[in-house]
């Protein structure tokens, strides 16, 4: 189990189930990541295929996950099987920052938190310049 380095009382559990299978490619050169797999664990899976390049930090992913079993890496939290959809490209990981730009398109097709159903929820984010 990993745990944070946060103060004991604040600490939230992060578990790697066994039995996790991957199935693809990744591709390093220099700063260039490159992966395209698809990772299955308790009847679930997500099918990856991304990219970043760390000098530029430019990125581009897409991801659809399956009955993916969230509970099973963050027991505790109330979280039910998820499925749903991911695309993401954009420069910078300081969202404040105007030179920054992201298009991030997110699609719940079915997901529970506790009491909240969040089925069918998704939208899309537009980053440039510093805003939204």
């Amino acid at each position: 189990m990993i745990t944070s380095m946060l103060p004991s009382d604040t600490r939230k559990k992060v578990r790697i189930p066994r039995g996790i299978g991957i199935d693809g490619s990744f591709n390093i050169n220099g700063p260039k990541y490159v992966a395209d797999f698809t990772a299955s664990e308790g009847g679930g899976s997500i099918k990856v295929k991304g990219a970043v390049d760390i000098n530029t930090m430019a990125y581009n992913l897409t991801a659809s996950a399956s009955n993916l079993q969230l509970q099973h890496f963050l027991p505790g939290m109330s979280l039910n099987p998820f499925s749903g959809d991911i695309k993401a490209q954009g420069h910078g990981t300081d969202f404040l920052n105007p030179k920054t730009g992201a298009k991030i398109a997110v699609n719940i097709r079915q997901f529970k938190f506790g009491d909240y159903r969040l089925d069918g929820i998704g939208g899309d984010i537009n980053l440039a310049n510093g805003y939204l």
